[in-house]
């Protein structure tokens, strides 16, 4: 089953930083963004740097991934070579 899902939009991410800086607790954060606290533990850990977690940096870094992921195929070509061979051959 494919899971559906939205990604933290840049407001979110301010509004993570703001509540970071207040000392509100992940599960907080989570509970006033109606997110999974997985969603924002998961979201601090991947784009927290030196000087923590900087939304305007976070979202850099995530449009930078999701550039990244959409540029390149899941499977390469030989791959897909490879499969259908396999499929043919039963």
């Amino acid at each position: 089953a494919r899971m559906n899902y939205q990604h933290l939009i840049e407001a979110e991410r301010y509004q993570i930083q703001g509540f970071l800086e207040e000392g509100v607790l992940q599960s907080g954060i989570a509970r006033r963004l109606h997110r999974a606290a997985s969603t924002i533990g998961r979201e601090i850990e991947r784009n927290a740097g030196v000087q923590g977690y900087q939304a305007k940096a976070a979202e850099g870094q995530a449009q930078q991934r999701r550039q990244v992921a959409s540029s390149q195929p899941r499977i390469d070509a030989a791959a897909w070579a490879q499969i259908d061979v396999q499929l043919q051959e039963g």
